[in-house]
């Protein structure tokens, strides 16, 4: 037990130790989005619904107008995903988004919370 108190201390009351765990944190929140972008764009253009997603996309990005209207249309073509409009490959590639999403938006708040249970069991 002393030697995890040690190692709770160093982490949680040492500027080398925080910075370690910042930096951890820092990887555990990039590694799974750069992932889901590798991923997403390896299979996006598989079926025909994601090739005019990405034509939609490509159209609103070029049409100009201020970032509100961009927004907008952002939010209708996501609209459209979610009644199949691009079809069941898109519509279950955005499940897997969310759902990744939702799993990395939960383990970082665990994440961030570890060294001050820790704190409070250890020291």
């Amino acid at each position: 037990m002393q030697d995890w108190a040690q190692w709770v201390d160093w982490l949680v009351n040492t500027e080398a130790g925080i910075d370690a765990y910042g930096l951890f944190l820092g990887g555990a929140a990039v590694v799974p989005m750069a992932l889901l972008g590798i991923w997403y764009h390896l299979n996006i253009k598989k079926s025909e619904g994601g090739r005019a997603l990405t034509q939609s996309h490509d159209e609103l990005e070029a049409g100009g107008g201020n970032e509100i209207s961009k927004g907008a249309g952002a939010f209708s073509m996501l609209k459209d995903i979610n009644k199949g409009v691009y079809g069941a490959h898109v519509q279950g590639m955005y499940r897997v988004i969310w759902r990744v999403l939702g799993a990395t938006l939960v383990m970082m708040i665990v994440l961030v919370a570890i060294p001050s249970a820790l704190k409070a069991y250890f020291l």
